[in-house]
């Protein structure tokens, strides 16, 4: 049996820090912590630390607007995100001709058309839901509707709520999951290279790392169920702790990670990021629905008027940490130009910011 730990050990950790790598696409974004505050992550590839107390939450932002009976989808396949989007980034599809829209795993389809690529197949329930509900209403509706929609899932009263409900069994999974990080890094090695020093039996191990994976999955469960989710997904939920094992070893990066998909991505952020962290957030965000506005000239408006009145409750809801406005890094001493959307300064020179090609704003 120490031969076979021996053997087994270098995959089950090359398997665990694997399942670590997150890659997000274009409007993915994931909160992440790794024992401390929660921080967000953009699209691209990022490892996140495998700890038994490293917690990540996904939420899918602006994944299609709406312009009149028109639907406009970004590329869903892309892997960086678009500073200022405007129409030519952006795919119509009118909603009279959308047809039944379906979910494929986490993909939403409609005929031979991909709508949306969402980081988990609930992300992708929820957003089918919203675009079957446009295509089902009158035309006339359909702006209202939409506005429902968008503001209608920003209270971040109630995403507060449901993070109270979640964190009363994070305790438990982290611990759980504390003891069989231990077991695997730990007591394993030691039992397979050092049978002497620690007489372990391989198959009492194994057996205990079991029965751990077993109550994660029913604490993933229970908390999951508490949360509203229904029977069958809390099912699914707790069975990918068992049926991926390493997933065992930081639960909390896998059993709430969809947990709030019928929330706005930002009120999600307003419930979970320190305010200082959301308000420089939110002030990049609302500048870009400004500028991507003045891009698309009358071309939905209606979406990003939606999107700054969420973006102005999301910072009132922070608190005073500072102005969201602020977050502009660069219009510091000596800077000659800002960029208005990320904030960072120019010497003189640069007339447009590297990193979001948009046009630098002068400074005095």
């Amino acid at each position: 049996m120490q031969a076979l730990l021996a053997d087994l050990f270098p995959w089950v950790a090359g398997f665990a820090l694997a399942d670590a790598v997150a890659q997000l696409l274009r409007g993915h974004l994931l909160l992440f912590r790794a024992g401390g505050r929660f921080e967000l992550l953009r699209a691209g590839l990022h490892f996140l630390w495998p700890w038994p107390w490293s917690e990540a939450v996904v939420v899918h932002d602006l994944p299609f607007l709406v312009d009149g009976d028109r639907v406009l989808v970004p590329d869903p396949r892309r892997r960086s995100e678009i500073a200022v989007l405007e129409p030519r980034d952006l795919g119509a599809v009118a909603l009279d001709t959308l047809g039944p829209v379906t979910r494929e795993g986490s993909r939403v389809v409609a005929g031979d058309t991909l709508l949306a690529a969402a980081p988990t197949a609930a992300w992708a329930e929820s957003i089918r839901a919203d675009l079957a509900e446009l295509v089902a209403a009158p035309a006339e509706e359909r702006e209202a509707l939409r506005a429902r929609q968008v503001a209608g899932r920003a209270d971040v009263a109630e995403v507060r709520a449901l993070r109270g409900r979640q964190v009363a069994f994070l305790p438990w999974l982290a611990g759980l999951a504390t003891l069989a990080f231990a077991l695997v890094f730990v007591v394993w090695p030691l039992a397979a290279w050092a049978p002497r020093r620690v007489p372990v039996p391989g198959g009492v191990l194994l057996a205990a790392l079991g029965v751990i994976m077993i109550m994660e999955a029913l604490v993933a469960f229970a908390m999951l169920r508490d949360c509203g989710e229904p029977a069958g997904r809390s099912a699914l939920g707790a069975l990918h702790l068992l049926l991926v094992p390493v997933a065992a070893l930081h639960p909390l990066q896998h059993a709430g990670r969809g947990l709030y998909r019928r929330f706005h991505p930002w009120a999600v952020a307003a419930a979970l990021l320190p305010p200082a962290a959301l308000h420089t957030l939110a002030g990049r965000e609302l500048r870009r629905a400004r500028l991507s506005r003045a891009a698309g000239g009358g071309a939905l408006a209606a979406e990003w008027r939606l999107r700054e009145q969420v973006l102005a409750a999301v910072m009132k809801a922070a608190g005073p940490a500072g102005d969201g406005e602020a977050g502009r890094t660069g219009a510091a001493r000596g800077a000659a130009a800002v960029c208005p959307l990320c904030g960072a300064a120019y010497v003189k020179g640069p007339t447009r910011c590297s990193d979001c090609d948009v046009a630098l704003d002068r400074v005095g």
